[in-house]
């Protein structure tokens, strides 16, 4: 049963990633209708909503040397799982957010997605080395995520 559970654990976590990209579609039409921005401004907007990326790795660290209650994983997940939600709670509550206002709000979010691969990641690569399961692992994930978008 345990074994079954880590797979569900990836499964719908790479699952959940791939539908919130979905939810991304709507955000060229927001900067395009709503704010106005043209193709060179919405470039922009969405290279700084997507800054998270790039400092992924920061993010490993972190989940790896700051453990909370003992835990280096669980507790980021919820409290990141949490971050992401009312990012996209909060964005949804506005009646028509600023530049400033979406763009924070999308960070925030993007933050909460990178962390959440980080940690799913960290649990693959440390539970996939006990077991000697990381290929399998990574198939789960990947076989669920494919479900929206090609791995």
């Amino acid at each position: 049963m345990k074994r079954d559970r880590i797979y569900l654990f990836f499964a719908v976590n790479y699952f959940a990633q791939g539908m919130g990209g979905l939810a991304y579609e709507p955000v060229s039409y927001y900067l395009k209708d709503a704010l106005g921005l043209g193709p060179a401004q919405a470039a922009v907007f969405v290279a700084w909503m997507t800054l998270p990326l790039t400092i992924k790795p920061l993010f490993g660290v972190l989940t790896d040397f700051l453990p909370w209650a003992g835990k280096r994983r669980a507790p980021h997940l919820v409290a990141v799982s949490v971050l992401t939600s009312v990012g996209w709670l909060l964005l949804a509550g506005l009646k028509a957010p600023s530049y400033v206002a979406a763009l924070a709000l999308l960070v925030l979010v993007n933050v909460g997605f990178v962390l959440s691969d980080v940690v799913c990641d960290g649990v693959m690569v440390e539970r996939g080395k006990e077991r000697g399961k990381t290929g399998l692992y990574q198939t789960a994930g990947c076989s669920c995520s494919q479900l929206v978008f090609p791995c």
